[in-house]
């Protein structure tokens, strides 16, 4: 069970995956909604795709690459 005298509203955010208009309250406080977080390093987003993951670590790779390797390997 969570003692909700000791969560901080103001840094607790909601994320749904279903839609819904449901609007949820701590200590008569609302929690503010958001449609995407980072989790780990990860993307987690309210419609459960994984695009915007795959986006950021390809991008990840394609920096690494040019940092190891320079740009010539990239523009091959």
């Amino acid at each position: 069970m969570i003692d909700t005298d000791k969560v901080n509203t103001d840094k607790t955010k909601l994320i749904a995956t279903l839609t819904t208009n449901a609007i949820s309250l701590i200590n008569n406080e609302k929690l503010q909604r958001v449609d995407t977080f980072i989790y780990q390093g990860a993307p987690i987003t309210d419609d459960a795709e994984c695009t915007e993951d795959i986006h950021a670590r390809l991008g990840n790779s394609l920096r690494t690459l040019c940092r190891e390797y320079g740009n010539a390997m990239v523009s091959q």
